[in-house]
């Protein structure tokens, strides 16, 4: 059997907690070690984490005497680094994860190898706060053969809480500077389709929880995707990070001839474009999309100049 390192990073969750540990407690899979990084919670989530930890000898409570916030990125960025083993999963508070989850995951990346750096994600069903399905699927059983790296440069769709990834990817990702990158999910999928490989598993392996204090959520209302699409100063600074998220891997990891490399300097020529029918043109041409049309609205709000007048605004203020 190989060793697998599950990570889970915790704030504020007693709520749904309990669910989410026995849930990993009834894997069919069970030579894991759950590794558990508390984010400053203060809601009684530290005082389960405890409880678990003494009847579960695979349980660590990695920072109990160290509690400092450091942001659900850099919180799985400290677990990555913390924890060894040949396989790594990413766990959220919130969720509830079906009893084959790691053994599917398992199989999948040791199908793969543990020389090349491999990820592999699955299939999410989509749930309400009690667990009640609202989405059997999230994604379709051929997503792997649209994610190209062009799509990928722009849009993730690799979700972090099905994410299993092996040592080798780990070791490529682990001295990232974590301030250049969106989110640990969308740069080791993007590290993996650059520098190994990259499957899917199309059955759904987890309960996808959705809820009013999701720090992430795929299912939200009409009316809160609307409040979060017009906040044009947040996804300003989304945007400019996953700009900065591109440069930063094509300065740091890519050569300068690679294809990669390449389309990465091609969609920076025309975020950065000049005013003029021809670039206009060119960037229509591209077609640049995210998986939601809101999201494909705001991604083309910013590449078709409005990053420029942005950072014109800014820098006149």
């Amino acid at each position: 059997m190989e060793n697998v390192a599950i990570l889970l990073s915790t704030y504020n969750g007693a709520q749904y907690l309990k669910e989410q540990l026995d849930s990993i407690k009834n894997q069919t899979y069970t030579d894991w070690v759950l590794y558990i990084r508390d984010d400053g919670s203060s809601d009684g989530t530290q005082q389960i984490i405890h409880q678990y930890c003494k009847t579960d000898t695979r349980i660590k409570f990695i920072n109990q005497k160290n509690q400092v916030n450091l942001g659900v990125k850099d919180s799985f960025w400290d677990l990555l680094k913390n924890s060894e083993a040949d396989i790594y999963l990413f766990c959220d508070q919130d969720d509830f994860w079906k009893p084959n989850k790691v053994a599917l995951s398992v199989e999948k990346v040791t199908r793969l190898g543990f020389e090349t750096p491999a990820l592999v994600f699955t299939n999410l069903t989509v749930t309400d706060e009690n667990l009640k399905v609202v989405l059997d699927r999230q994604l379709p059983a051929n997503i792997l053969d649209t994610l190209s790296f062009e799509k990928m440069m722009t849009d993730n769709r690799v979700t972090g809480c099905t994410v299993a990834i092996n040592h080798a990817l780990k070791k490529i990702a682990l001295n990232t500077d974590t301030n250049k990158i969106v989110m640990h999910d969308w740069w080791l999928a993007l590290l993996a389709k650059c520098f190994g490989t990259m499957a899917y598993i199309s059955e759904p392996t987890i309960l996808y929880r959705q809820h009013g204090t999701n720090q992430v959520g795929t299912h939200q209302s009409l009316s809160a995707r609307l409040k979060k699409s017009f906040d044009l100063e947040k996804l300003y600074q989304q945007f400019c990070l996953s700009v900065t998220q591109l440069e930063y891997l094509r300065k740091n990891y890519l050569t300068e001839d690679s294809p990669d490399a390449q389309a990465i300097s091609n969609y920076l020529a025309d975020v950065k474009h000049s005013r003029s029918f021809e670039s206009f043109f060119k960037i229509f041409q591209r077609k640049y999309k995210k998986h939601t049309l809101l999201g494909t609205l705001s991604l083309n709000y910013f590449v078709f100049g409005n990053y420029r007048d942005h950072q014109r605004g800014r820098k006149s203020k």
